[in-house]
């Protein structure tokens, strides 16, 4: 086995390899803020800084997903950065097998997204 390779979902050992890809990508953005990669790259960030587990980062990890919605609305990008934006919002109000409690203004927050992100 590769020592790159991640054993499972909460393995801190390619967590230099996400840190690496989000300094490329934080780049390649700053260079070109316009680049028409911009909508992955932001997706790509909020899964990157998702898989590095950093409570302090859920809320960097929810603001890449949106910004993705709202700069490329009605797309199939649009609608990634939703589906991982709603399942980390679920799961940051779950309360163990009891479901889950949203806020009404995340709620209402939710409704805008899933309606901008539909292609």
């Amino acid at each position: 086995m590769s020592e790159n390779t991640q054993l499972y979902s909460q393995d801190p050992s390619v967590d230099l390899l996400y840190l690496r890809a989000t300094s490329y990508i934080h780049k390649a953005l700053q260079k070109n803020p316009k680049a028409k990669f911009r909508t992955e790259a932001l997706y790509a960030l909020g899964s990157a800084y998702d898989s590095l587990q950093d409570p302090l980062l859920w809320p960097l990890v929810n603001s890449f997903f949106e910004m993705c919605v709202h700069e490329k609305p009605h797309s199939t990008i649009a609608r990634k950065c939703y589906d991982r934006y709603a399942a980390k919002l679920a799961l940051a109000y779950s309360e163990g097998g009891e479901g889950s409690f949203l806020p009404d203004d995340e709620v209402a927050k939710l409704v805008k997204l899933r309606e901008e992100s539909r292609p």
